[in-house]
């Protein structure tokens, strides 16, 4: 399982799209997909976090948001902008895509953070894109709009999330 996992993230991580329609369509993926997201959570929360952070970034913070992005980017893509796919599907596959957010481990070198905080989101969101494009069979456009739209949301409901812990 492990070394499956890793190819399959080098894959994404290398912008190989036909590694989204192979996540989306393997049901063995979601547990992968939850592992990728807390080990990436937890390099992002060493290298850029706090210790609240740390606190909601190891232990709640990224399963919520993952399914959050997943959600939102779901019921855009398919209920408004005509989109076919799996909410299943699609969370197998954002996961995988929130490996981008590791970068953020850079962030425990002195002024690392200021690079790795916005490289890791473009990262993601370029990643989102192609994957959100791939698995609900959007046009670019509306894959565009939809990935753009729901990651915005993310680092808003992290604020509030930390707030609220």
């Amino acid at each position: 399982m492990l070394s499956e996992t890793l190819r399959r993230l080098l894959r994404v991580l290398s912008f190989r799209t036909e590694v989204f329609t192979e996540i989306r369509d393997d049901s063995a993926a979601l547990p992968q997909a939850a592992i990728v997201v807390v080990a990436t959570s937890a390099l992002w929360a060493l290298g850029i976090g706090t210790r609240t952070a740390l606190w909601v970034g190891l232990l709640v913070g990224p399963l919520v948001l993952w399914l959050l992005w997943t959600s939102v980017a779901w019921l855009l893509g398919t209920q408004l902008l005509g989109g076919r796919g799996t909410w299943l599907g699609l969370a197998r596959v954002l996961g995988y895509v929130a490996a981008a957010f590791a970068i953020g481990i850079l962030g425990i070198i002195p002024c690392g953070g200021l690079l790795a905080a916005p490289v890791s989101w473009l990262l993601a969101a370029a990643l989102g894109y192609l994957a959100i494009r791939e698995v609900l069979e959007l046009s670019s456009e509306r894959a565009l709009l939809t990935a753009l739209v729901s990651i915005s949301v993310v680092p808003i409901a992290w604020v509030l999330l930390r707030h609220l812990l």
